[in-house]
Formats: structure tokens, sequence, C-alpha cells
């Protein structure tokens, strides 16, 4: 995880963060060829995160095409890439990324959704402990 200020006006400072320990494995892992993420979607990915951190959530939505993030349920948005896509979510200054995939049909299969929300409820129930 790594921390970015900013400042806007000169006058407030915020500091976004992103959390990828869920889908490090995900991104780095060269064991499943059919799952592998090319080193070209990597550096759109990291350029999106990068204006993540910089803005935050409501800004970066204005500032990136509306082709490289999609809602896509209650608050989880994608960032999207080629056929890849990284599901995540916001929990106030932080992006929290859940879950990473290379997409074959156009929908998210189900299996997957299930993993997502598994994943953003056991990271909310985390946090309270």
């Amino acid at each position: 995880m790594t921390q970015t200020k900013f400042d806007i006006n000169d006058s407030l400072i915020e500091e976004f963060d992103i959390n990828d320990s869920l889908i490090e494995d995900w991104l780095t892992q060269t064991r499943n060829k059919s799952q592998m993420v090319d080193e070209k979607v990597k550096a759109i990915f990291l350029h999106i995160l990068k204006i993540f951190q910089d803005v935050g959530p409501i800004a970066a939505r204005d500032r990136l095409p509306r082709n490289r993030i999609k809602h896509l349920f209650d608050d989880i948005w994608e960032i999207r890439a080629h056929q890849y896509r990284i599901a995540y979510f916001w929990d106030g200054s932080v992006c929290v990324l859940v879950h990473g995939i290379r997409k074959k049909k156009n929908e998210w299969p189900l299996k997957e959704i299930k993993l997502v929300k598994t994943r953003k409820k056991n990271y909310f129930e985390h946090k309270r402990q």
C-alpha cells in the first residue's frame, strides 16, 4: 500500500491509498498462462491507480476515459483494460482492489461476483476487529 498527498486550492490536503493485497498475486502470477496479465495491461492498471492515488474517487471518474472504469453493482466498480478487469470499492480514502479476472464473456461470472462480495464483507469484518 502506498499513500499520496495532494493539494486542493492550497488549503485542503487529502491522502488516498491503494490496498492491493487481495490481487497482488493475480497481477504478478506466472503459473496460469490463461490468467497472466501482460505488461501493457499492467501499465494501464498502474496508470489508473496512480490517478486514483492523486485525485481520489470522485475526481478520478472525471479524469479517466469512460471505457476504463465501470460501475458493477452496489458500490463495486471495475477497472477495465482489454479483457482484464479489477473489481474495487472505496472505503473512505482507501481504494480496495478486491478481485482481478480475465473476462471471456461480457458479464462477470456469478462465482466471481460472489467472491467479490465475500471479500468486501471480509474486509469490513476484519477492519472492525
